[in-house]
């Protein structure tokens, strides 16, 4: 089964990033892998929004000084005038990205993301992999 909103798992974790978005006061959360692909989403993010994203996973990757497959980590803020952003690595190969509208607290946003971090990971995990069982993407590429 492929992931999307078909899937039993990811409507499943699709709400629970919702939830913390809302809490949180965001925009939208989503979870990336590694590889910067994307694998969850709260709110849709339409054709323009999807290539924005994946350009900014990419960019917030690339900066590790050692990337996440190798134990690097990620908990950071990424600074915009328009759209701030707070990113925190899981799981070893997953990142869930809060996009903001507006300026937002740290420590708030930290401690939220904190709590809810648990229930997220084991959401995560439980996903198929997109290209299906026998596919090496994801927690499967650990694996593999």
């Amino acid at each position: 089964m492929t992931l999307g909103i078909t899937n039993p798992e990811w409507r499943e974790l699709s709400d629970e990033l919702a939830k913390l978005a809302r809490a949180a006061n965001g925009a939208n959360a989503i979870v990336f892998d590694a590889w910067g692909h994307l694998w969850c989403r709260a709110f849709y993010l339409g054709e323009l929004g999807q290539p924005a994203v994946l350009k900014d996973a990419r960019a917030v990757l690339d900066e590790l000084p050692v990337p996440l497959t190798k134990g690097g980590k990620l908990d950071r803020v990424r600074e915009s005038d328009d759209c701030p952003s707070y990113w925190r690595s899981y799981a070893g190969i997953y990142v869930l990205a809060l996009y903001f509208n507006r300026p937002i607290s740290v420590p708030l946003v930290a401690r939220l993301v904190t709590k809810a971090l648990t229930r997220i990971e084991a959401l995560t995990v439980r996903l198929p992999p997109p290209g299906g069982p026998e596919s090496t993407a994801g927690a499967g590429k650990l694996e593999a």
